[in-house]
């Protein structure tokens, strides 16, 4: 739109000079042309800046969307993958918020455990060879494991504050990357698991060893079949982390409505 309104405004103002000119040619003023002429150069610079100007901003706004669309397709599609595969004694969380200003993807509790997921939307190659601690993507430093556990660690204490009452929860964390390869070494978990891809030095008491998986892998590490005796948890139990994530869930979202409503 921009672009039309531009080039329409030149086509006004060269049709001006045009006239100009040939007015002054009538009337005998010629050396008024060449004024005419660098004006209308000079309208073409100022004219050739503010579109160059215009399309930076216009191609980091498209950028920004193009990447929140891409996000938000992998959250849904991973979000779909659990609540359409796994049974309905499983409880799954989406966008559960910390605060006003973050939020975690995904956290599902289970028979098979309690979960926080952190999904990826980025294509790439992640890698852990074997022997290294640093996990790269696309050849860059990558710190998406230690951001996960943060977050499990931030969700397990708001969790004790509203039901004090509930054991602290062994919390797995999984940092999900639906449309990435994964080239990691497979570890053995300690309850026998062998699809998981674990990261060193992830490992803070109550988080397990961040696993970070594709959606071929998601499902087969959550809820192996038959689930591990160490990881299975009551339905009873369930239930009460589930009132739990809910309770704190509509917590956060009354403060920040009421925080909008100022």
């Amino acid at each position: 739109m921009a672009l039309i309104v531009v080039a329409m405004g030149m086509i006004f103002c060269c049709g001006g000079v045009v006239g100009f000119l040939l007015t002054s040619q009538v009337t005998g003023k010629i050396w008024l042309v060449p004024v005419a002429l660098g004006a209308v150069l000079l309208l073409g610079l100022v004219s050739r800046i503010a579109m160059k100007r215009f399309d930076a901003v216009l191609d980091a706004t498209v950028r920004r969307r193009v990447s929140l669309i891409h996000g938000a397709t992998a959250e849904v599609y991973v979000s779909c993958l659990l609540r359409d595969q796994l049974p309905d004694t499983w409880h799954l969380f989406d966008n559960l918020k910390l605060d006003d200003r973050s939020d975690i993807d995904h956290v599902l509790v289970g028979p098979g455990g309690f979960f926080v997921i952190s999904t990826k939307s980025q294509r790439g190659w992640f890698r852990l060879p074997p022997k290294e601690t640093q996990a790269t993507f696309n050849g860059e430093p990558n710190g998406w494991a230690s951001d996960a556990t943060r977050q499990a660690l931030r969700l397990r204490d708001q969790v004790a504050v509203v039901a004090p009452d509930l054991p602290a929860p062994w919390l797995q964390t999984i940092v999900a990357l639906p449309f990435a390869h994964i080239d990691a070494p497979p570890a053995l978990a300690p309850d026998g698991t062998r699809l998981n891809r674990a990261l060193p030095n992830c490992s803070i008491p109550g988080v397990g060893t961040c696993w970070v998986l594709n959606d071929d892998d998601l499902l087969g590490a959550i809820a192996p079949y038959p689930l591990p005796v160490s990881r299975k948890l009551n339905l009873a139990d369930v239930d009460r982390w589930a009132a739990a994530l809910q309770t704190l869930h509509a917590r956060h979202r009354s403060a920040s409505a009421a925080s909008e409503s100022y």
